[in-house]
């Protein structure tokens, strides 16, 4: 086992966002079963909701130890001063947070970086300072072309210095091909691919209840990169042909979408529910028949393997990101990408075909690639590699 790795995350569950880089900390769980990891996060609290100041909150989980630092910083009314005030108080916590760190647990092994944008200086900082090696992994959509906001909403200066800060790292993960491509055409930079992971202890098959109406699930923020109202068009047309069906979405309160539900008749069909815990979204998703997520862009989707690992299907945007991880009539099923008349066609393929998925099959393929021991395997053998050299 390696001790005393150092994780800085640039996005991390905490008190103000419970489902902020949620995807982070699952790796984090996972890589903790056989290292011992320390992870970093701060947090802005610009209402005052945790601290009128700082406060930090330690949580000890097995092998796993974070720290969220929540601050709330000073403010004059200027938002250019405001700016400037709050990143100096954030990189005062952060070199004050890091110094002690070191002086309770010693210089790490390795610093392992999520999310480059919004830690790689302080990670910069401590290879220079200890020199101690620097692993980064990445998950921002805003390197794709495509995403809005991208890398491009940035200005050169910016980029180039960005592209300087990766250029210090002895290794760069990302969670899919489609993403390290795009990485690697900005920066010139080698890439592995380790992909997202799943936790088989709370997504995984159970006995369905018996219906004869065909259960679908939607997980998402509702946004445009994933898409909903091409979703809600889809269904439409399903129901124009007579097939009966039921829609269940997650994710934040949208006006918008609910409206198109109402326009287009279908509130006995599809309903919303707000964001919620794994252990809660797993127990509709186990009984569901098919996930939908219908994305313009991703760099993974989560939410995919988590639906596979139960032993469903999904229906997807047929995306490059999609074709590297799933087994079309196996997994899933493709249906061409910002087009909801071809979703529909595939919606109406699934419900007329879907004894052709087995979910045990489905289950064992996910949780064989993405399984918390699968994905943990694969950063232990980069850390070796990285801290060896």
């Amino acid at each position: 086992m390696s001790n005393n790795i150092l994780w800085l995350a640039g996005w991390y569950p905490n008190t103000l966002s419970p489902f902020d880089g949620d995807f982070i900390q699952r790796h984090a769980r996972a890589v903790a079963t056989i290292n011992n990891i320390t992870v970093l996060y701060i947090k802005k609290d610009e209402k005052q909701i945790i601290t009128a100041d700082i406060k930090k909150v330690v949580t000890q989980i097995g092998n796993l130890t974070e720290i969220i630092i929540y601050y709330h910083p000073l403010t004059t009314g200027i938002k250019f001063l405001d700016r400037l005030l709050s990143g100096k108080k954030y990189n005062s916590i952060y070199r004050k947070t890091l110094k002690r760190l070191i002086e309770e647990k010693g210089v790490p092994e390795l610093v392992h970086v999520h999310v480059a944008l919004n830690v790689i200086l302080q990670a910069v900082w401590l290879k220079k300072k200890y020199s101690i090696p620097l692993l980064i992994s990445e998950h921002w959509t805003g390197y794709l072309p495509e995403s809005k906001p991208n890398l491009d909403n940035y200005n050169h200066i910016y980029k180039r210095w960005l592209q300087k800060m990766f250029k210090e790292a002895d290794a760069l993960t990302v969670v899919s091909k489609v993403l390290g491509d795009a990485i690697q055409n900005s920066f010139k930079i080698r890439y592995q691919v380790i992909p997202n992971v799943v936790d088989t202890n709370i997504f995984y098959p159970v006995q369905k209840q018996d219906s004869s109406i065909t259960k679908f699930i939607h997980v998402s923020l509702l946004n445009y990169q994933k898409n909903p109202h091409d979703i809600i068009e889809a269904f439409y047309l399903v129901k124009k042909q007579g097939y009966n069906f039921q829609l269940t979405i997650y994710g934040p309160g949208n006006i918008k979408l609910k409206q198109q539900v109402n326009d287009k008749d279908l509130q006995e069909e599809i309903s919303f529910k707000k964001e919620v815990p794994q252990n809660i979204l797993a127990k509709d998703m186990q009984q569901s028949d098919a996930l939908i997520l219908y994305s313009r862009y991703e760099t993974f989707g989560c939410v995919v393997i988590e639906a596979n690992a139960c032993g469903i299907p999904v229906i997807v945007s047929d995306i490059p990101v999609f074709r590297e991880y799933l087994v079309e009539n196996m997994t899933s099923i493709f249906a061409e990408s910002n087009n909801h008349s071809a979703l529909a066609e595939k919606i109406i393929y699934f419900i007329n075909n879907r004894d052709i998925f087995y979910a045990t099959e489905i289950a064992n393929y996910t949780k064989n690639i993405f399984s918390y021991e699968a994905v943990a395997q694969q950063f232990a053998a980069v850390y070796k590699k990285i801290i060896k050299k």
